[in-house]
């Protein structure tokens, strides 16, 4: 009798413990666990963060072909020395002298030319010096435009938004794989809930059975044997609830460190199974070479490579500019500063420290190099997603077979109580087929389980992890 009290307390206390557990759980849908998720994951913010960053630094350089315009203010104090040698500047001054004197003189009458002759002039021996000294307050007006630079900005251009692209793609890759992890928890802790249950009502049978096998072993009409096969069953019932209990505790942990949320979660939206036929596997082939992500980042390498291949064909090419520079305040422009300068300055590289035949080599083998990827991840995606159709379809067919098992473990305990009533079975025939039921059933739930988290894995293959709402919320069977 003691071991029966036992397994009766225990059994009271786990049920005290779940009903307070249960009003401390949090019911939420999978669409609002998905909502949660999003919101609270460090994983999808920190990806958020560098999309963003690789975004706005693409929109940056989308302005690169715009002129430049800027305004210069210079505030300076110059003076400049100039030193002349005597003898250089005697000899100027003679040949000054020497022309004047075959210019004719003014205001002379017409036809008389008197020879002018002008003393000569010697200058002391030693340098000259010149200086000059002012102050420079001069705003300016600078402006330059990119007329042809031979696919420079353009390929800076591709390369930073490939770059954006690939931070997009990642941002994508971990919102998907995070989507097919909750739907393995969340499906998780419905399928421990549901094996628990099941083995909670077939121990709470067991239990009864094993006070009918005491009633009987006192009336004498049955053994101590029958009473032992009777405890033995409840003690392997009882085995296995605690055995489903642990699970959905394991359960419940995983899930609320996806959505992080205080206290226990209640999913409500239960284990489903589209029994009806399943869309063709070319649609979910097509899906996922349009727009899946093993096919997304392949094309991204496509891009990058052909930008770094315009970019090393420019190098080939002239740079070609507009510039333009106007002073304001002429008044007070430096001695050797320009009023104003327009023009056309183009350059051209004839030598290059760095060998450019190589960069476009070396662009030409990275494409090759991403469409041979493309071409492996195509024919590997279809070979992914392949199985995974078939994993659907069979878990699809295992739970509509289980349907005939329930029932006829169904049938079995009917027909071992009513053989036992009669006895014409013993109490154990009876425990025996009350664990198969639930062994029964519990497999059914795990049928719909492994369906619906091999569903997950092929919509999120497809590019399309989100539709999974849409087959649970059309599914014809639901596993509670």
């Amino acid at each position: 009798m003691y071991p029966f009290r036992a397994c009766l307390t225990c059994w009271a206390l786990t049920c005290l413990c779940s009903a307070s557990a249960f009003a401390a759980q949090q019911a939420m849908t999978l669409e609002e666990a998905r909502s949660r998720m999003f919101a609270v994951s460090q994983s999808i913010a920190a990806a958020a963060a560098q999309t963003e960053s690789r975004t706005a630094l693409a929109h940056a350089t989308r302005t690169l072909h715009r002129p430049l315009i800027a305004g210069d203010y210079s505030l300076l104090q110059y003076r400049k020395s100039v030193y002349i040698a005597a003898a250089d500047l005697q000899s100027g001054l003679n040949n000054f002298i020497g022309q004047l004197g075959t210019l004719p003189v003014p205001f002379t009458p017409p036809g008389v030319v008197p020879p002018l002759t002008v003393p000569p002039i010697v200058l002391p021996n030693g340098n000259f010096l010149f200086r000059a000294s002012g102050t420079v307050n001069a705003p300016e007006l600078i402006a330059s435009a990119p007329l042809f630079t031979g696919g420079r900005i353009e390929g800076l251009q591709m390369l930073l938004e490939s770059g954006a692209a690939a931070a997009a793609a990642d941002e994508q890759q971990v919102r998907e794989s995070l989507q097919t992890q909750l739907v393995t928890a969340y499906f998780g802790l419905q399928f421990a809930n549901v094996a628990a249950t099941n083995a909670d009502r077939a121990r709470s049978d067991l239990t009864e059975h094993l006070k009918n096998a005491l009633r009987s072993r006192a009336r004498g009409v049955a053994n101590s044997l029958f009473v032992l096969h009777a405890r033995a069953a409840l003690a392997t019932s009882y085995s296995a609830a605690t055995a489903a209990r642990r699970g959905a505790e394991d359960a419940q942990l995983i899930l609320g460190q996806l959505v992080q949320v205080n206290g226990s979660i209640a999913p409500s939206t239960p284990l489903f199974v589209n029994t009806g036929r399943l869309p063709p596997f070319d649609q979910f082939l097509a899906s996922g070479l349009a727009g899946g992500q093993t096919i997304r980042q392949t094309q991204i390498q496509q891009r990058t490579a052909d930008a770094l291949k315009t970019l090393a064909h420019a190098e080939f090419l002239p740079q070609i500019l507009g510039v333009g520079q106007y002073a304001f305040n002429l008044q007070h422009t430096g001695p050797l500063q320009p009023d104003y300068v327009f023009g056309i300055v183009t350059q051209f590289t004839f030598l290059d420290p760095i060998e450019r035949e190589q960069l476009v080599k070396s662009a030409q083998a990275s494409r090759a190099s991403a469409d041979a990827a493309k071409l492996a991840a195509q024919r590997t995606l279809q070979e992914t997603m392949h199985q995974e159709y078939d994993a659907v379809l069979n878990a699809r067919d295992s739970y509509a077979a289980c349907g005939a098992s329930v029932d006829a473990a169904r049938e079995d305990v009917r027909s071992q109580y009513a053989n036992l009533q009669q006895g014409r079975a013993l109490p154990v025939d009876v425990a025996d087929a009350r664990l198969r039921l639930a062994t029964a059933q519990t497999d059914c739930a795990r049928y719909a389980y492994t369906y619906d988290v091999a569903l997950a894995q092929l919509l999120q293959s497809a590019g399309q992890p989100q539709s999974i709402d849409e087959y649970a919320r059309t599914a014809d069977v639901l596993v509670k």
